[in-house]
């Protein structure tokens, strides 16, 4: 069959034959489409291969010890990792602090601790390791920790968190789940900090 070149709804192949318009749509799209898978395998923060989840330590003190002893045992030729649990094992001396732990298959990944006095939750030492960080793990672990707080349905609460002034990664993530700057203070130990506050009642 002649095809009419002057249809619109035709135009030339470039091979020798014809294609409609209507095809190479087609072909535009599915180019555009093949682009957007390869442009997001080669994604550096994608965590789709990544499987995490989170552990909550609110028991016992012995309990919190002899779970982050674990942790430490099967994990102990990681400098990183041995270092942090130690910071942690002190922490929780304090029956008021309660430690959060992000796991990647099932491996510590990292943690924050957050200390609770009636309506005030404080937040510190939030960590990640080194190979999971700049993958959005951290606001994870913050935000669990929110809605995770959330819950206790305790009137007038607010959580607290300071943060470095020179951080201004960690500022953005923190302002990005609605934490505001409520003051700026200096200390000896961290220098130039900022308050942040999130009111949750």
């Amino acid at each position: 069959m002649l095809l009419n070149y002057r249809n619109k709804n035709y135009i030339k192949s470039g091979i020798g034959g014809t294609i409609s318009e209507e095809q190479k749509q087609e072909q535009k799209q599915k180019q555009k489409q093949m682009f957007k898978i390869n442009i997001e395998n080669n994604n550096k923060t994608t965590n789709r291969r990544i499987k995490y989840n989170y552990m909550i330590l609110n028991n016992s003190i012995n309990k919190k010890f002899n779970i982050l002893s674990k942790i430490y045992e099967n994990n102990s030729e990681n400098k990183e990792l041995t270092i942090n649990i130690k910071k942690l094992k002190k922490k929780i001396i304090d029956p008021k602090n309660i430690i959060i732990l992000i796991l990647f298959n099932n491996k510590y990944g990292g943690s924050l601790t957050v200390n609770i006095n009636k309506n005030k939750f404080y937040i510190s030492n939030v960590y990640t390791l080194i190979k999971f960080r700049n993958k959005g793990f951290c606001k994870k672990i913050i935000n669990f920790t929110i809605n995770y707080l959330k819950k206790k349905n305790i009137k007038d609460s607010y959580i607290k968190l300071d943060v470095n002034i020179n951080n201004p990664y960690a500022l953005k993530c923190y302002t990005g789940l609605g934490f505001t700057i409520h003051k700026k203070k200096i200390t000896k130990k961290y220098g130039s900090e900022y308050e942040l506050i999130y009111k949750i009642y």
